[in-house]
C-alpha cells in the first residue's frame, strides 16, 4: 500500500494476534472494490437518496449490516482493518448528524436517535466501544430527563466539548427539578452551547441555565408552561450576556428589558395570545436580526401603545407572520421596515376580513425591496375550501406570499379578485399558476372571475368534489356564466383563453369528458388562429369511459399531449403502496455509495470482507430469510425481487456474486413472463422455491395448459405456494396436484369458487407435508386428510361455517394455531353430523371473528383445547340478549383448565356509538373478547353481571378501563356498571364531547351504581372507590375547579374509613377553563394527589 495521506482512508494488515487474510482472497477483493469505484465514477448522475429518511437508511445500513455479521460470525475478526482514525470519524460524524446537533431547526426525535444510535454502535464490537469511548465529541447530546447516573457519565466523557442539552415532551418520563440538577451539569452549564425542548415542563430547567450564567449559549429553544403566567420572565443575571443567536419559542414573550437578545440573528414567536409592547421594543434592538417569525393567534386587536413607531431590521432576509386578525397583522407591518427582506410571508385566519381597507399595507407588503427590484418570473393562486363557506387562498411569487381566509361572499370574492389584480399590476403582470384543492362549488366561485387573466396552468387536486364542477367552468364561454360571479371582462369568448397546461390528481375521471372539452375549443382556435391546451397530464385517476391509449391518439392529432401517471380503471383495483415501498429499494448499493463519497480513493468501506460475511449482510437486507414465512406481506416479495435485481446493476462484481448463488433466485413470480420464470428457476439450482401471485402484478395468470416445462419439472422443490388473485386459483391446484412433496406452506384466494371435483386440490400421490394453509372465501373438503399435519390453519372471509370445516379440524391434531373469520349473518346450520368434541390437544392461538353468536357457539362449544395460551372471540353483530349468553363467554374468559391462574391486571375498553351501540373489549393477558351491546339498561346489568363472574372467576385481577367519547346518557350505562369493580385506572378519550359526564359518573355517591337501582343510603360506598390513577385525553372543554373539588370531597371519606383513592390525575392535550393549572397542582399536592399537565391549553 501507499503511505497515508491526510483524510484519505487506508487498508493496513492486522496484526499477527488477529485472523490474517490470504493474498489471494486479498488480490480478489481489491478487484472486486475497484470494480464498484469505476461503476461509481461512470453512475455519477444517478439519482441518490434525498429525503431524510432516506439519508438515514443508506448512512447507517452499513453499521446495522456489519454488526448482525459480527454477531453471526462470533470471532475477533475485524471488518474494518485498520482505517485511519480521521477517516473512521467522518464515517461516523456523518451517520450520526454530529454536524447538525446544534442546528436549531434539527427535529428533536433525531437528536434522540442521534443517543440511541451511538449505544447501538458501541454493541457492533470493543474495538468500536473504545473508539467512540475515547471520542469526546460523540458525547455532547444529552437529553436532561436521562438518569442521574447517565448524566454525569456522559458529560465526564464530553471532555471540554461544547455541549447541546434537550428535553422532549414523554408523559412516562417527568422532567428533572432544579433542585435535583447533578453536580456534574452545574458545573458544566459554560460548556452549554445550545439548549432545546418541547415540554413545558422543562421551562425551569431553561430559567435556571440562563440564570446559571452560559457564556456559550447561542440557541435557546423552550415552551412556556402554561401554569407559570405571563409576568414570569427570564433575565440574565449581572455580567456579560450570552452571545444568543437562535431564540425559539411556543407561550411565551420577552420582556421590556431582555436586551441580551440585542445580538440575535433568527427569532420564531410562536402560539401567542397576542403580541405586546414589550416584544416590540426588544424587536427594535435586535438589529442583527436576519430571520423573524411570529405566529399569533390573538383575538383582539393589538394596538401596542408606547411602542417605537417604525422598527428598522435592516438584515433581515426572511419574514414570515401569522395572525388571527388582520388590524393586527397590519399594526405591526406597518412599523417594520425592511429593506433587505428576500423573502416574505404573511397569513390571516380570522374571517371575514377588510381586504379593501388594507389593500395598499398588503400591496406593500408584496414590493419587491431595494436590493433586489426584479419582478417576479411567475406567480400563482392557492385555493382550498376548509368549511362549508370558507376558502384558504394564498397567493404566492418566488419570495413572496400572502393567505386568507375568505368567506364565499359576493363582495368578499369581489375584493380578493380586485386585490389580486393590483399584486398582479405591482409586480409586472406575471403569469399565473391556479392550485385548487378539492374544487367543490365555493373553490370554483373563487375561481371563476380570474378566466380572463393570464392563468397559464391549472392542478387541481380531488378529495371528495366532483370533477364535472371544474371542466363545466373551463369549457364554458364568458358570456355564459355557468355558475358563480359574472366575469369582467365581457370581449373574452371563452374562459381561460391563455391556459397552457392543465394537472387533475385523484379524480374519477371520464375521459371522454377531456377529449370532448379539448375537441369543442378546437374549432374556435381553428377559425381564430389561436393556440390553447398544450399538455394535460392526469395523476391516480380512477378513468371510465374510453381508453388512455385512444384518448392520448385524438388528442395528439391535434396537438395536445395527454398522460396518464399511476391512473387506474374504475373496475379494477387500485394498487395500495407497500409498506416498505418509502425505504431505499437498494440498501447496498446506497451504504458503498455514502462510503466511497465520503473516502474519495480507491478503497471502499467492507475492506476484507469474506463470502460467508457478503452473504450474510444481502441475507439481511433481502429478507431472505423470511421468504418462507406465511405472514410475510405479498407486497414484500415483490419488493424482495425488485431489490434483487436493483442490486445487480451496482457493478459486475455484484452481479456475477448473485447470479452464481441458487439461494437468491427461490422467490418467483408465476405473473412473469415465462423467459424470466426459466431464468430464475435454472439459477436457483436444487433449492426451495417460493412460488407466489399478487392480483395488483398487471400482468394475466398463465394457463395451465401453458406452464413451461422448467417449471414442471420443479414442482418437486416448492415450499410455499401463495397468491392473492382468485384467477390464480386453477394454476395453485395444479401446481399442487403435480406432485409437491416439499409444500409446506399454502396460500389461496378463491372467491366465489363453487367446491367441485374439478375444483378439487387434493394432492395426487404421497400427501404434502403441509404445515400452514391460508385460505381466504374457500374451505377445504370434508375428506381432507392430506391436511392431517397441518401447525396453522387460517380461514377468512367465510359466508359460512360449514360441516367440512369441523371434520377437517378433527384430523388436525397438531395444530398450533387457528383463525377463522365467517361473516355468517343467519346460522341456521346446527350440524348434528358433526364431530364432537373435536379436541386440539396442541392448540396454542385461537383467533375467532363472528357476525352471530350462534354460529361461533356452535363452534366452540365442541372445541377441547387443554392448552391454549391465547384467545380471541369478536362479534361483529349486536348481541341484544347478553344475559342468556354470559355463562358461554365466561366459560371462554376463564377455562377450567386455567381457572386457578392469578392474573396481573385485565382491561375493558368502552366506544359510544352514539344513537347506536356500544362496542367493549374486556381482554386479560390470555383471553380477549369484544362485543357490541346496545345501549340499553338490561344490556348494561348483564354486562356487569358477566364482567363480576368473570373476575371472580379469575381471582379478581385490577381493571384499566378505557372509555372513548363519553359524552351522552346511553353510553355512560356501561361505565356505570363498573362502578363496583375493582377498577384501579380510567383512562378516558375524547373527541367532540365535553368531560362533564365522565365527572358526574365518578362522584355520584351511591352502593354500586348500577343502572336502574336506588342510590343506597350508606354513606360509606363510593363509585369506583379502588381507583388510583386518572388519565383525561383530549377533553375540549374541562373545568379544573370540578377536578379540585371531586378529589377534596371523596379524599374525604377514604380518611374517615382509612381508604385510600385516587394517586394520580393526567391531563393529556385538554382545553381548561376554572382555575389555573398551577393553583390546581398546589391544592391536589397538599392532599397528596399528584396533578400533570401535559400539552394542554387554555379554553
Amino acid at each position: 500500500m501507499s503511505s497515508p495521506q491526510a483524510g484519505v482512508f487506508y487498508i493496513f494488515p492486522d496484526p499477527p494476534s488477529h485472523l490474517q487474510i490470504t493474498p489471494t482472497v486479498q488480490a480478489c477483493i481489491d478487484a472486486f472494490l475497484k470494480d464498484i469505484l469505476d461503476i461509481h465514477e461512470l453512475s455519477a448522475t444517478a439519482p441518490a437518496a434525498t429525503t431524510l429518511v432516506g439519508i438515514a437508511t443508506t448512512e447507517v445500513a452499513v453499521c446495522d449490516a456489519i454488526e448482525v455479521a459480527i454477531r453471526r460470525r462470533r470471532n475477533e475478526r475485524t471488518l474494518f482493518s485498520r482505517l485511519l482514525a480521521d477517516g473512521v470519524h467522518l464515517i461516523f460524524e456523518s451517520a450520526l448528524d454530529l454536524d447538525q446537533i446544534h442546528d436549531p431547526h434539527f427535529p428533536l426525535n433525531e437528536l434522540d436517535r442521534h443517543r440511541h444510535q451511538l449505544f447501538r454502535m458501541r454493541r457492533v464490537s470493543t474495538a468500536w466501544n473504545n473508539f467512540l469511548l475515547s471520542s469526546p465529541q460523540y458525547w455532547r447530546v444529552i437529553n436532561v430527563k436521562s438518569s442521574l447516573t447517565v448524566i454525569p457519565t456522559c458529560l465526564e466523557r464530553s471532555g471540554s466539548a461544547t455541549l447541546c442539552i434537550y428535553c422532549m415532551r414523554t408523559p412516562s418520563q417527568p422532567t428533572m427539578q432544579t433542585d435535583m440538577m447533578p453536580e456534574a451539569l452545574q458545573s458544566s452549564v459554560t460548556r452549554v452551547q445550545t439548549f432545546r425542548s418541547d415540554d413545558p415542563g422543562a421551562y425551569p430547567v431553561c430559567r435556571w441555565l440562563i440564570q446559571a450564567r452560559t457564556p456559550a449559549l447561542q440557541t435557546l429553544n423552550f415552551v412556556a408552561s402554561s401554569s407559570i403566567g405571563r409576568q414570569q420572565t427570564l433575565t440574565w443575571p449581572l455580567g456579560d450576556p450570552p452571545p444568543i443567536r437562535h431564540l425559539i419559542t411556543e407561550g411565551w414573550q420577552p420582556s421590556s428589558d431582555a436586551l441580551w437578545l440585542a445580538g440575535l440573528k433568527e427569532l420564531i414567536l410562536t402560539r401567542l395570545m397576542e403580541i405586546n409592547t414589550n416584544t416590540l421594543q426588544v424587536l427594535s434592538a435586535c438589529t442583527s436580526l436576519e430571520r423573524l417569525s411570529v405566529q399569533c393567534d390573538d383575538f383582539t386587536v393589538a394596538e401596542f401603545p408606547g411602542a417605537p413607531p417604525s422598527i428598522t431590521l435592516p438584515f433581515v432576509q426572511t419574514m414570515d407572520l401569522k395572525f388571527g386578525l388582520d388590524e393586527s397583522a397590519v399594526n405591526l407591518i406597518r412599523r417594520l421596515l425592511t429593506p433587505r427582506c428576500l423573502r416574505r410571508s404573511l397569513e390571516i385566519t380570522a374571517v371575514p376580513l377588510r381586504l379593501d381597507e388594507f389593500a395598499a399595507d398588503y400591496c406593500n407588503f408584496l414590493s419587491p425591496e431595494e436590493i433586489d427590484t426584479r419582478y417576479p418570473s411567475s406567480a400563482s393562486i392557492h385555493m382550498e375550501s376548509r368549511k362549508p363557506d370558507t376558502a384558504h387562498l394564498v397567493y404566492k411569487t418566488e419570495s413572496r406570499r400572502v393567505a386568507f381566509g375568505l368567506l364565499s361572499w359576493e363582495e368578499e370574492v369581489d375584493s380578493f379578485y380586485d386585490l389580486v389584480q393590483e399584486f398582479q399590476e405591482l409586480l409586472d403582470e406575471p403569469p399565473l399558476t391556479v392550485t385548487t384543492v378539492d374544487p367543490s362549488e365555493v373553490n370554483n366561485i373563487f375561481l371563476r372571475p380570474f378566466s380572463d387573466e393570464d392563468v397559464r396552468a391549472i392542478r387541481a387536486h380531488f378529495k371528495v368534489a366532483s370533477v364535472d364542477y371544474l371542466l363545466a367552468l373551463i369549457g364554458s364561454h364568458s358570456n355564459k356564466p355557468s355558475f358563480g360571479p359574472v366575469t369582467r371582462n365581457s370581449t373574452a369568448d371563452w374562459n381561460f383563453e391563455s391556459l397552457k397546461s392543465l394537472e387533475i390528481h385523484d379524480a374519477d375521471l371520464n375521459l371522454s369528458q377531456i377529449t370532448r372539452l379539448v375537441g369543442i375549443r378546437w374549432k374556435y382556435l381553428q377559425k381564430n388562429s389561436k393556440t390553447w391546451l398544450e399538455e394535460i397530464d392526469l395523476v391516480n385517476c380512477r378513468l371510465r369511459g374510453m381508453r388512455l391509449g385512444k384518448a392520448v391518439k385524438q388528442l395528439a392529432a391535434i396537438g395536445v399531449t395527454l398522460r396518464g401517471i399511476g391512473c387506474t380503471r374504475v373496475t379494477k383495483l387500485a394498487m395500495k403502496p407497500s409498506a416498505g415501498s418509502t425505504a431505499t429499494e437498494a440498501a447496498v448499493c446506497d451504504a458503498v455509495k455514502v462510503a466511497i463519497r465520503h473516502q474519495k480513493n480507491e478503497h471502499a468501506l467492507f475492506s476484507l470482507l469474506a463470502t460467508d460475511v457478503v452473504h450474510s449482510i444481502f441475507e439481511i437486507v433481502l429478507d431472505l430469510n423470511k421468504i418462507h414465512d406465511p405472514h410475510f406481506p405479498l407486497d414484500h416479495l415483490d419488493l424482495y425481487r425488485r431489490q434483487l435485481f436493483q442490486t445487480r446493476r451496482v457493478c459486475t462484481t455484484l452481479n456475477n456474486f448473485l447470479l452464481s448463488s441458487p439461494q437468491y433466485w427461490r422467490v418467483i413470480n408465476i405473473k412473469s413472463p415465462l423467459a424470466v420464470i426459466s431464468a430464475c428457476l435454472e439459477r436457483s439450482g436444487s433449492t426451495t422455491l417460493c412460488i407466489y401471485c399478487t392480483e395488483a402484478y398487471p400482468r394475466p395468470v398463465m394457463p395451465t395448459e401453458q406452464v413451461p416445462e422448467k417449471l414442471q419439472s420443479s414442482v418437486t422443490r416448492i415450499q410455499t405456494l401463495r397468491s392473492d388473485d382468485p384467477d390464480a386459483y386453477h394454476l395453485c391446484r395444479w401446481l399442487v396436484r403435480t406432485r409437491t412433496p416439499a409444500l409446506q406452506t399454502l396460500g389461496l384466494l378463491g372467491w366465489g369458487l363453487v367446491y367441485s371435483q374439478e375444483s378439487n386440490i387434493e394432492p395426487l400421490g404421497d400427501l404434502s407435508p403441509i404445515r400452514h394453509l391460508t385460505a381466504a372465501a374457500w374451505t377445504p373438503p370434508s375428506d381432507a386428510s392430506w391436511l392431517a399435519g397441518l401447525q396453522e390453519l387460517i380461514l377468512t372471509h367465510l359466508d359460512e361455517l360449514g360441516a367440512e370445516v369441523f371434520q377437517v379440524l378433527s384430523v388436525c391434531t397438531s395444530l398450533e394455531r387457528l383463525r377463522i373469520q365467517c361473516s355468517d349473518v343467519t346460522a341456521a346450520n346446527e350440524f348434528p353430523d358433526a364431530p364432537t368434541p373435536i379436541t386440539l390437544p396442541c392448540l396454542k392461538t385461537m383467533d375467532l371473528k363472528f357476525y352471530s353468536h350462534k354460529a361461533v357457539m356452535n363452534l366452540i362449544r365442541r372445541l377441547v383445547t387443554p392448552r391454549v395460551l391465547w384467545g380471541n372471540l369478536e362479534l361483529q353483530g349486536v348481541v341484544h340478549r347478553l344475559d342468556e349468553h354470559a355463562a358461554d363467554y365466561c366459560n371462554f374468559m376463564s377455562s377450567e383448565e386455567r381457572s386457578s391462574e392469578y392474573h396481573d391486571s385485565a382491561s375493558i375498553r368502552i366506544e359510544h356509538r352514539l344513537g347506536r351501540y356500544a362496542r367493549i373489549v374486556y381482554e386479560t393477558e390470555s383471553r380477549r373478547l369484544a362485543l357490541r351491546l346496545p345501549d340499553t339498561t338490561e344490556a348494561a346489568v348483564a354486562f356487569h353481571d358477566l364482567v363480576q363472574e368473570s373476575q371472580a372467576r379469575l381471582k379478581g385481577p385490577p381493571l384499566t378501563v378505557t372509555t372513548v367519547d363519553l359524552g351522552f346518557e346511553s353510553g355512560v350505562l356501561f361505565f356505570q356498571a363498573l362502578s363496583d369493580q375493582n377498577v384501579r385506572t380510567i383512562v378516558a378519550q375524547f373527541q367532540v364531547w365535553p368531560a362533564d359526564l365522565l365527572i358526574t359518573a365518578i362522584e355520584e355517591r351511591c352502593s354500586t351504581n348500577l343502572p336502574g337501582e336506588p342510590p343506597a343510603s350508606t354513606s360509606t360506598d363510593w363509585p369506583f372507590g379502588s381507583l388510583e390513577s386518572l388519565t383525561i385525553d383530549a377533553a375540549p372543554d374541562l373545568d379544573l375547579s370540578r377536578i379540585v373539588r371531586l378529589v377534596e370531597i371523596r379524599r374525604q371519606h377514604p380518611r374517615e374509613y382509612s381508604k385510600t383513592w385516587v394517586k394520580e390525575i393526567v391531563l393529556v392535550n385538554c382545553r381548561l377553563k376554572g382555575i389555573e393549572l398551577g393553583e390546581a397542582v398546589k391544592q391536589l399536592a397538599a392532599i397528596g394527589v399528584t396533578l400533570r399537565g401535559i400539552a394542554c391549553s387554555r379554553f
